[in-house]
């Protein structure tokens, strides 16, 4: 049976403001909405308008002519408008119209982010303030055309929304209740503080709690209630699939590629050859070593014993050599940036062909890779670094678990099935434990935070949420990542060459 789910009580009676500075409540007049009107033409016209303009752009009545004439006059006084000729206005020294993105918070008020304007006069270094008075039906996200009309001592702007210059979006995840018959949404991001109303009668495949996804249709009287039309339903919150669209609607996440993207990925060929100044390290006995449920490999190791000490292999796929600049597929990943990893699931940054294919160091498999070579003594420090293109093959998927089980549990069956491998783990573990007592020498400090692990059945629900466990092979794999990041990060020092560094 579904659990029930709890939604916010509904208001009662006005809406209260108590706690707000009284001067950031504007008390509007008749002529405020006239007044409105014709900032938001000045501002989007990006010019002076005549009278003429104003009455036929805003549609005005014979009967609004006077009201008009006496507005302007008014405006030119308070020197928001600028006479420039007889039927001539412009913006004048205290304007301050302005635009920005409205970042409204889940109580009513919100602030206006990324000011700019098309005129003079208006430079502020603080997000404008908007009290949920002044917001004028604006939403979260919405590009909106503000006029400040106070700044405080401490240089915070406070505004009002004049207009909406473009909505941010239309489409809301949110959650079902019914409410006298009605079918209500309550958004999820509660940062829209309305709920949504969906007319019409009640769809037989809601149940109450359901996630959905709704389109808000036009606008409405009541910024408290808005009217939407049911676009898809999600069904059951309480599964992993339904929360991974929730947190994809909320932070318009791209999640499908486009089909250019998807064809360039298509026609990658599956051949990987040798040559083209890549080093051939097919050899070498490289390994993976990643978590249970891991599915794309994109990096491996390999340590082995040398006269001196430790030659550390850190392999990692050549993802430029399939994603060229100014592709399709380039576009697509700069615009996600990384994949998105959720329990059991993952919002890939690369098409599957590539992030699970042909950029996962898979096992038994020529793969394209970049490869840090690295050569340390016995007590763990750097003697020479070399970086090349390469070809690689995986050895062997093994997970920490494994890893553990090896060097640390002394797992005999473990360590039986494993034979092959025995021996270079043996190594791998000699340098990581030596890299690690420099770095502690150096004065690093180490922060395990504590992460859960969860359980998931077939339909995608949690059943057991635990803490993950971080062992000596996580350390093992740290340390290797750490060595070929510093060892990079000298290169370019000594090459004064420009890169972004994390301390």
């Amino acid at each position: 049976m579904r659990k029930k789910r709890h939604f916010p009580r509904k208001r009662k009676g006005k809406r209260s403001h108590r706690g707000q500075n009284k001067s950031t409540r504007q008390t509007y007049s008749r002529d405020d909405s006239l007044k409105f009107q014709i900032l938001s033409l000045l501002y989007t016209s990006g010019k002076p308008i005549q009278t003429k303009q104003i009455i036929k752009e805003l549609d005005l009545p014979s009967s609004a002519r006077k009201p008009l004439h006496n507005l302007l006059i008014e405006l030119t006084k308070s020197r928001i408008l600028k006479q420039l000729d007889t039927d001539l206005y412009g913006a004048g020294s205290k304007h301050r119209l302005a635009e920005g993105v409205l970042d409204q918070n889940a109580k009513g008020f919100g602030f206006v982010t990324k000011i700019t304007s098309k005129l003079q006069g208006t430079d502020y270094t603080k997000d404008a303030f908007l009290a949920p008075p002044n917001m004028n039906n604006a939403r979260h996200g919405d590009t909106v055309l503000i006029r400040i009309f106070k700044v405080k001592n401490d240089g915070r702007p406070e505004a009002e929304v004049l207009s909406i210059l473009k909505r941010g979006t239309d489409q809301l995840a949110g959650f079902v209740t019914f409410q006298s018959g009605q079918t209500v949404v309550y958004p999820e991001d509660t940062r829209f503080p309305f709920t949504i109303r969906i007319p019409g009668k009640r769809n037989p495949d809601l149940q109450e709690g359901d996630a959905v996804i709704v389109k808000i249709d036009g606008e409405t009287d009541s910024f408290r209630h808005q009217n939407g039309t049911l676009l898809e339903i999600l069904g059951n919150p309480d599964s992993v699939d339904v929360q991974m669209r929730l947190v994809i609607e909320k932070f318009s996440l791209p999640h499908k590629f486009g089909e250019v993207a998807s064809r360039e990925a298509e026609a990658i060929p599956d051949t990987v050859e040798p040559g083209n100044g890549r080093l051939d390290l097919r050899d070498i006995q490289h390994v993976t070593i990643d978590g249970e449920t891991a599915k794309d490999f994109d990096d491996a190791v390999c340590v082995e014993k040398t006269r001196k000490g430790f030659r550390l292999y850190v392999s990692i796929a050549d993802v430029s050599h399939y994603v060229q600049p100014d592709t399709a597929l380039d576009q697509e990943a700069y615009q996600r940036g990384t994949s998105i990893y959720f329990p059991g699931r993952v919002i890939p940054m690369l098409p599957e062909r590539l992030s699970n294919g042909l950029c996962s160091l898979v096992p038994d498999e020529d793969r394209y890779a970049f490869t840090a070579i690295l050569d340390f003594d016995r007590s763990g420090h750097l003697l020479n670094k070399e970086f090349s293109k390469s070809i690689i093959c995986s050895k062997q998927r093994f997970t920490y678990t494994t890893v553990k089980q090896i060097l640390v549990d002394k797992d005999p069956a473990v360590r039986k099935a494993h034979k092959a491998f025995l021996t270079p783990l043996k190594w791998a573990a000699e340098l990581a434990t030596a890299l690690m007592k420099i770095r502690e020498q150096r004065g690093s400090i180490g922060f395990t935070i504590p992460e859960p692990f969860m359980e998931l059945d077939n339909e995608g629900r949690i059943t057991s949420i635990s803490r993950a466990e971080r062992n000596f092979a996580h350390k093992l794999i740290e340390e290797f990542m750490l060595a070929a990041n510093e060892a990079v990060a000298e290169l370019f020092t000594e090459n004064k060459l420009n890169g972004l560094y994390r301390i």
